[in-house]
């Protein structure tokens, strides 16, 4: 079980990154004389074998990281080592959830992941219908989405019986949507996985990654009826559909 990662960044030479990986959140505290969990007292931090004196740190909890900064620059692609050892009582970490719950944090002796430029990615996702808009009748449509940080997903929808579900699919794809034969807006729902299954959370407070897309089916009344009487439907915004001349 590993609830936090570490990583050094290119254009921040005298940081790190301690990032808690979901479904764990912090700060982490501890029910005794300690309290907070403190960078500067509860790790030891060594670059290629050398320890660092830490001069600030902060919790930034929309990315639910720690962000360490040192006395001095570093190399940023040395050898990073990032030790805690476990005080008594433990450390806890909250593990988002239904109930919310709290687990103790285990020793750690982390190696630091070099990224040249930038931060972390945040998990982010994009579901589109393409075509969104389409007339009654038409038998299906496509989802296409694309994610970051995201190991699986699923989409669900808010229509049907059973409700329709597609189960896990993979980070990046297309799936193609049969369509009810009724006029509707159909909303679709997709949720963010890491690789063991386990919804994602983001922000603060910590919410399950998700997004929507919708498809809507028209009547008749939903075309465009030209001067030389040929009938048009718009899609989603990227143009026309020319239905019948």
């Amino acid at each position: 079980m590993q609830i936090v990662q570490a990583y050094t960044n290119g254009v921040y030479p005298n940081r790190i990154q301690l990032v808690i990986t979901s479904p764990f959140f912090g700060p982490f505290s501890q029910a005794g004389p300690l309290g907070a969990f403190n960078p500067a007292r509860d790790l030891n931090i060594y670059v290629d074998g050398s320890l660092q004196t830490v001069q600030s740190w902060a919790f930034d909890t929309t990315n639910n990281r720690y962000l360490i900064y040192f006395v001095q620059v570093i190399n940023p692609q040395g050898f990073v080592q990032i030790v805690h050892h476990v005080p008594n009582p433990p450390f806890q970490a909250i593990v988002q959830g239904s109930p919310t719950s709290a687990i103790s944090v285990p020793g750690f002796a982390l190696v630091g992941i070099y990224i040249p430029s930038g931060d972390i990615a945040i998990p982010e996702m994009t579901l589109t219908a393409s075509p969104a808009v389409v007339p009654l009748g038409t038998a299906s449509t496509l989802l296409l989405w694309l994610t970051a940080g995201v190991a699986k997903v699923d989409i669900v929808g808010l229509f049907g019986s059973p409700p329709f579900a597609t189960g896990f699919l993979g980070a990046n794809g297309v799936y193609v949507l049969p369509l009810p034969d009724i006029s509707s807006i159909l909303t679709l729902i997709m949720t963010g996985y890491d690789s063991s299954g386990n919804p994602i959370y983001v922000g603060s407070p910590p919410e399950i990654l998700m997004v929507t897309a919708t498809v809507t089916i028209t009547s008749i009344s939903g075309y465009l009826v030209q001067d030389d009487g040929s009938r048009f439907l718009l899609d989603d915004g990227s143009g026309f559909f020319l239905l019948d001349a």
